[in-house]
């Protein structure tokens, strides 16, 4: 095998391997930088995230909008 296709082959496996923990991070990226239940969302994401139905859960979640709390 040719050096060249080896290096190609091993980058790509890097890229798809980087791209995936990209999207399911992407949850708790988004709770991060919407200050929204930071620790939760990322928590439920690392520990249930791997079942579909939990990482969808998550999604909502951290795209939700966040709780006012009443002033009285």
């Amino acid at each position: 095998m040719n050096i060249l296709v080896f290096l190609f082959y091993v980058v790509s496996v890097f890229l798809v391997i980087a791209l995936g923990v990209c999207i399911f991070m992407l949850p708790s990226l988004i709770a991060i930088i919407r200050k929204h239940n930071k620790t939760r969302v990322i928590l439920f994401n690392i520990f249930l995230g791997w079942t579909f139905v939990m990482w969808i859960f998550c999604m909502i979640w951290a795209c939700s909008r966040k709780e006012q709390k009443e002033v009285h």
